[in-house]
């Protein structure tokens, strides 16, 4: 049997184990036309997540300025919405039943769960934090979860514009949305200073996972694209 097949087959087994255990909460219903706290999990730590969900704080203050955004973040992306003004809140993640118990205390009215693929600890933060609704995407057949967003989407942008609609927000901004301090600002110019060339490209190859990797001939077709588009630029890569 192919490696790939049997790790399926047991994240499958473990999948249905922790549905049997864990997989029940009593239904919850939203009501918009009252001030929500919500919860967003970006616990695992990805920087570029992050950053895509700075176009839901904004889209959701503009929308709703007396709602409550709290973030579970990383200790590494938690510095992308560090001076953000749109987030009132965040919880730095350092374990599953810490965590627990320090949002069950929050009372949540919205726990939006992005993730495409549900671990353990998932199973026990839906479970135990005691938010009134669960909020997901294709979780329609996990009882966890009170509504499941199942429109197809090509880029995490457009997910989160889907989310924004289900509550109610349109015309949105799916520009990325970030803060940063005078030093900070006064450092990128500085680098930038040492770069010569204008203008100047910089694109990163790599993913969290294999299967958002760039490969070496996707890198190599984009450099010659960025060539012909920009023969002056200055390009910048990692990898």
């Amino acid at each position: 049997m192919p490696i790939q097949s049997s790790h399926a087959i047991v994240r499958k087994c473990k999948e249905s184990l922790w549905k049997l255990i864990f997989d029940h909460k009593q239904a919850g219903t939203l009501n918009l036309d009252q001030p929500i706290k919500i919860l967003f999990d970006q616990s695992e730590n990805l920087i570029g997540d992050m950053l895509v969900n700075t176009v839901a704080f904004r889209a959701l203050k503009r929308a709703h300025s007396d709602w409550t955004i709290h973030v579970l973040a990383g200790g590494v992306n938690r510095d992308i919405i560090r001076t953000n003004p749109n987030v009132d809140r965040i919880h730095t993640f350092a374990g599953t039943l810490s965590a627990i118990r320090r949002l069950r205390q929050e009372k949540f009215d919205i726990y939006y769960f992005h993730k495409n693929r549900l671990k353990l600890d998932d199973f026990i933060l839906l479970k135990y934090i005691g938010s009134r609704v669960n909020l997901g995407r294709n979780k329609d057949r996990f009882r966890l979860f009170d509504y499941s967003i199942d429109e197809p989407a090509e880029t995490e942008v457009d997910r989160y514009v889907q989310f924004l609609n289900f509550l109610g927000i349109d015309d949105i901004d799916c520009r990325y949305d970030l803060h940063l301090t005078q030093e900070e600002l006064s450092w990128g110019r500085s680098y930038v200073n040492t770069l010569s060339g204008w203008p100047i490209i910089v694109f990163n190859r790599y993913g969290n996972r294999r299967g958002k990797l760039f490969g070496r001939a996707r890198a190599k077709q984009l450099i010659a694209e960025i060539d012909r588009v920009y023969p002056g630029a200055v390009l910048a890569r990692s990898g």
